[in-house]
Formats: structure tokens, sequence, C-alpha cells
């Protein structure tokens, strides 16, 4: 019987090969035969889940990755299916494109928030209380009494 999860793989060839010559001799199975049966099933089922999620998430990767490489619009989109772009037509679609792209450029330079105005922080804030403390305690330092 073999416990490991990820199996020896001589060990199960060995187990497999005792089992399937069980199997052929038609005589009655034993206990250690019937739950080696047992376990090769339930590990079947549970490598055909594994599979089969396995599968639906490389599905989905795909299509994600497929999306990504198409482009909807833009000079792509005008030149596709064209090898030769010498023709008007695709020559004035190619412009119109790069037209529209540089226009959403613009768009979205015109839309940008404005940058907020950098304010002191609390160091800066403290060494110009500090050095304002210390110019006033210096002149109060420099009082001149009379002589008499």
């Amino acid at each position: 019987m073999i416990t490991s999860s990820p199996p020896n793989p001589i060990l199960l060839k060995e187990a497999n090969t005792t089992f399937n010559s069980q199997i052929r001799s038609g005589e009655p199975l034993d206990s250690p035969v019937r739950r080696y049966a047992k376990n090769l099933i339930h590990t079947s089922e549970r490598l055909a889940a594994q599979i089969a999620i396995l599968r639906k998430e490389n599905k989905d990767q795909e299509l994600i990755l497929k999306k990504r490489r198409k482009r909807p619009s833009g000079k792509r989109a005008a030149m596709q299916g064209h090898f030769i772009l010498s023709t008007a037509e695709i020559h004035d679609k190619v412009l119109a494109a790069e037209l529209e792209t540089v226009q959403k450029k613009r768009k979205k330079t015109t839309t940008q928030k404005r940058k907020r105005q950098k304010t002191p922080s609390e160091d800066e804030e403290e060494y110009i209380d500090s050095t304002s403390d210390s110019e006033s305690s210096s002149l109060s330092d420099c009082i001149v009494v009379g002589r008499c």
C-alpha cells in the first residue's frame, strides 16, 4: 500500500503490477488489494477534479491573454487584414486613427487634477520655529545697561 502524497514512481509501478496480476488471476481479492483499489479510485477522482480545475483556469487565462493582445481601435484596427498599405483608403484610415489618438492624449492631459502645492513638513516647521526663537532670544540677550 502506498501512503506518500506524491507516490514514489518505482513503488507505484510495483503496486500497480501486483494489483493487475491479482485481477487477471480471477481469484477473490484479499483485503490489502481491496484497500488499494479503493485508494486508487479515490486518487483517480481527486486527480480528475484537479485536472478539471486546472483546465478551467487555463481557459480563463487564455481568454485574458487574447483580450490583451487584441487592439480594438487605432492604427492596428485600421490595418488589420491588409498586408499592402499603399492604398489611399487605408492611408486615410491610419491618419484618422492617429488623429484620434492625439485627441485622446490631449483630452487626458486637460482632465488631470492640479498638483497640490508643497506644504512644509513637520520637521521643517520645527526648524523654522526654532530659528525664529533663537533670533529673538539672541536679541534679548544683548540688552545694554547704561552706566551710572
